[in-house]
Formats: C-alpha cells, structure tokens, sequence
C-alpha cells in the first residue's frame, strides 16, 4: 500500500469552525458554522444568494475572511484558507 509523502502532524483531523453569511438584496438571509467543508459548500449550493461571507478561524487572533459574490470565488477562497499546508502550520504553532 502506497502512503502519501505529505503527513498531518498527528493522526487527527483539525476540527476549525467555517463561519457563513449569506445575504440576498443586502440583508442576511442565513448564517451558520461548520467544521466540515462539505457542509459549508452544501450550504452555498442549496440557497440563492447575492453576496457571502467567509470566515475561518484557527485560533482567537488568525483567521482569513472574505465577501464574496460568486461561487465559484467562495470555493476558491474556502479552499485556500483550509488547505493543508496552513493548517499544518497552525497546528505546530
């Protein structure tokens, strides 16, 4: 069985809270968070929505956000800003 060269520090999965917003006509028509990246992009896919904002947390003092107009920027940022490199490096520091 072949493994990957890239390993998490730890056998565990980095549980960090997705926090959306969507809005419609500029007022907010939902809001939840997620810990799971799946659920966040089902959440964007099952609503129509005019702007979204994004935010991940790492820890009380870094985390990345964003407003986003079209889907395919929010997957493009939610991507980013859970890719394993940086979660790597928030997990050692």
């Amino acid at each position: 069985m072949k493994t990957s060269s890239i390993r998490r520090i730890t056998n565990r999965k980095i549980r960090i809270p997705i926090h959306i917003k969507l809005f419609k006509n500029g007022e907010l028509i939902h809001s939840s968070t997620f810990t799971k990246k799946s659920k966040a992009l089902r959440c964007i896919q099952v609503r129509s929505w005019d702007k979204a904002y994004l935010k991940v947390t790492y820890d009380r003092k870094f985390y990345n956000d964003g407003i986003y107009e079209k889907n395919k920027d929010f997957k493009e940022a939610l991507a980013a800003f859970t890719e394993k490199s940086l979660l790597d490096f928030v997990e050692t520091n």
